[in-house]
């Protein structure tokens, strides 16, 4: 199996009178939408429970934090060897962010030039790009006039509430 329903599940299954068998199939089949329609979260409740499936990233997990085994005649335990965390130094700028989830498009249709480029230069409320969200149009403005240094973000993509959409840069 792919996936794995969590240990409280089977602890409320006598409450719901649910098989547990019933819910692996269901849950296997709510997975294989997921990657049918390339979605990366589904949340589904109902009166008296929430379920939250999120995919994993495609990228390498984080190592997991170890500690050094040691012989009694140490005496101690070295410390925790933490991972040093990744820097991504981006340009100079101020990451502009989605304040929601939803759909990234660049332009306002398909065939129309994209709202900003790379390298262009843009004024204090300009709009940057869309986000669609519950078939709402949402435009992304520019906070201060500045330049567009990178374009993180894809068109129709699915963007996550903070996530970096585009980079812009003050004069």
């Amino acid at each position: 199996m792919r996936y794995s329903i969590s240990g409280s599940v089977y602890r409320r299954r006598a409450c719901h009178n649910v098989r547990v068998e019933d819910l692996e199939r269901r849950f296997e089949e709510l997975a294989d939408l997921m990657d049918e329609f390339g979605l990366v979260e589904a949340k589904l409740s109902g009166p008296d429970w929430k379920l939250l499936l999120r995919k994993g990233n495609a990228t390498a997990p984080n190592p997991p934090l170890t500690a050094t085994q040691v012989g009694p005649e140490h005496g101690l335990a070295e410390p925790l060897q933490e991972p040093e965390p990744e820097v991504e130094l981006e340009e100079d700028g101020e990451p502009i962010l989605s304040p929601m989830t939803g759909v990234y498009y660049s332009s306002p249709s398909p065939k129309a030039p994209a709202f900003v480029r790379e390298g262009q230069e843009v004024q204090e409320g300009d709009v940057l790009c869309l986000i669609e969200a519950m078939k709402v149009f949402n435009e992304i403005v520019a906070p201060r006039t500045g330049i567009i240094t990178k374009v993180l973000a894809k068109d129709q993509d699915l963007v996550q509430t903070d996530q970096e959409l585009m980079v812009l840069k003050s004069e």
